[in-house]
């Protein structure tokens, strides 16, 4: 069973106060805290490391950005990595946040009438879930990778070991750290995707119990290994198509560094999301709308969804092969999007 250093230390913590309700367990004898303090580092200066001023300028102001790291320099997408450019970039990212700020508003403040469109005989449950899971996805994902961004100095580079690259820090983006967020983010995504399903659905049936609950094994307590970095380009030479994804991965660059397993389970999961959309917005009528009166139900119903599927598949495969920092601001316009046209669908859906 996986213990976060929060959990744990909360578990020590209140095992010892339940131990020594009076408070000695606390109480150290001199000779202790005198070893303690002998053994005292002062702080450490910038030029040993600390603040870490590889990634950003000395003054470190919102708008700083880091210098182009020099893989960004040997591939020519240097100039892609102007401070300007990153910073539209960062804009972006943290602005589905009050994007989906609006949305939860929007769900909130007219819960009755959505939950007796979506579910009449539960209305409530069907709008707490799928609100839920924007809040999962939005604010869970967002953050898991927007803090590698952050680290990252929202550059998007060639990613190495940090202990196995010689000047890995101001060369590359940290691989390590890249599989620690993807791992994250993905669990807070297949995590979304469950929950959109089930405010649409309910749980009434035995495989949509197993679902739920082999979801739950392996967001906690499956193997993060093997990674799909190496499961996909095997997949595709078992299949033929080894110089297809050597093209696509620009080169059979790592891409998408999360557990084989979690993956699986996502994909499981996005089918009866998918479903659920075509059941939610299969129903409204786009009459008098340019484009989309003309499209089929089962398409303008997905429209939200899968753009912000394609904005994710768009920077694992072309942003983080490329490093083209356009590239990057282009998938998360994508991410955007999708997210914005909720809102609209959910007022259409109850003729607001």
């Amino acid at each position: 069973m996986k213990l976060s250093p929060q959990h744990f230390f909360s578990c020590s913590l209140l095992f010892l106060i339940s131990c020594c309700p009076d408070g000695h367990a606390f109480v150290f004898p001199k000779s202790q805290i005198a070893r303690v303090s002998s053994t005292t580092v002062g702080p450490l200066k910038e030029s040993e490391g600390f603040p870490n001023v590889i990634r950003y300028p000395k003054t470190g102001w919102g708008l700083s950005k880091p210098k182009p790291k020099q893989s960004l320099v040997d591939l020519g997408q240097d100039k892609t990595a102007a401070p300007w450019i990153l910073n539209i970039i960062e804009f972006f990212h943290w602005f589905s946040f009050p994007i989906g700020f609006g949305l939860f508003w929007t769900m909130f403040s007219n819960i009755e009438k959505l939950g007796a469109a979506i579910n009449p005989s539960n209305p409530i449950f069907s709008v707490f879930f799928l609100l839920f899971a924007h809040v999962t996805q939005v604010y869970g994902g967002g953050i898991s990778g927007n803090m590698m961004h952050q680290y990252e100095g929202w550059q998007v580079a060639e990613f190495r070991n940090p202990l196995k690259t010689e000047d890995a820090e101001s060369e590359f983006n940290n691989a390590w750290l890249r599989a620690v967020a993807y791992q994250m983010l993905f669990s807070f995504q297949t995590l979304g995707v469950l929950l959109t399903w089930v405010g649409v659905n309910g749980v009434d049936t035995l495989l949509q119990k197993g679902l739920i609950l082999l979801t739950a094994f392996v967001i906690t307590l499956a193997p993060e290994l093997p990674h799909c970095t190496s499961a996909f380009p095997k997949l595709m030479k078992k299949i033929g198509l080894e110089k297809f994804w050597s093209a696509l991965t620009n080169g059979n660059r790592p891409v998408f560094p999360i557990s084989i397993y979690l993956f699986i389970a996502f994909l499981a999961n996005s089918i009866p999301a998918t479903l659920a959309y075509i059941k939610m917005f299969g129903a409204i009528s786009w009459a008098g709308v340019p484009i989309m009166e003309s499209l089929p139900a089962v398409v303008t119903s997905t429209i939200p969804f899968f753009l912000i599927a394609f904005g994710g598949i768009f920077e694992g495969i072309r942003a983080e092969t490329t490093f083209n920092q356009w590239d990057h601001l282009i998938a998360f316009l994508f991410l955007d999007l999708g997210l914005f046209l909720h809102a609209p669908y959910y007022l259409r859906l109850i003729g607001a």
